[in-house]
Parts: structure tokens; C-alpha cells; sequence
């Protein structure tokens, strides 16, 4: 694709702005690759965020089951008890 000038001192290449100022060509390319890289960033932050979350809900659900475990085998610790005692009595 040939450059083609779109305006004044702008010429589009590829799509992307080459500006022909005093002699130098300033591209937007930096422009496009710093928000490419703050994006990317606030990506990150985001995933990191996500991520840490669901930990935490993991976190949250494995001490809900480790005490309802615990639960349950307290109380059939107790039921056996129990019945061991009427059992004696008899």
C-alpha cells in the first residue's frame, strides 16, 4: 500500500499517522504501542484481581467444608458414645 497524503503535513500509512513536521516524521506508532501496553497492564491488574478472588473463595469454601467435616464427625464421635453407654446398661 503506497502512502498517501490525507491532509497537509498528515500522511496515512497503513493506517497509521506519519506527521511531517519540520523536516522529521513523528509516528503515532508510540502513541498505539503505549496504549496497547496500558491495556495490557490494566489487563494484568485485573486478571491479579480475578485470580486473587477465586483463591480466596477456594480458601473460604475448603474451611466451610473442613468444619462441617469436623461437624459431622463430632457428632457421630457423640452418637457412638452414646450408644455405647445404653449398651453397657443393658
Amino acid at each position: 500500500m503506497k502512502p498517501q497524503c490525507s491532509s497537509g503535513n498528515v500522511i496515512d500509512v497503513w493506517g497509521v499517522g506519519i506527521f511531517y513536521i519540520s523536516g522529521l516524521f513523528v509516528s503515532l506508532q508510540a502513541h498505539v504501542v503505549a496504549a496497547f501496553e496500558q491495556s495490557l497492564s490494566n489487563m494484568t491488574a485485573r486478571l491479579q484481581h480475578l485470580t486473587s478472588t477465586a483463591e480466596q473463595k477456594v480458601r473460604e469454601s475448603l474451611i466451610y467444608m473442613y468444619t462441617c467435616s469436623d461437624k459431622v464427625i463430632r457428632s457421630w464421635s457423640t452418637f457412638e458414645s452414646s450408644v455405647l453407654c445404653i449398651l453397657q446398661i443393658l
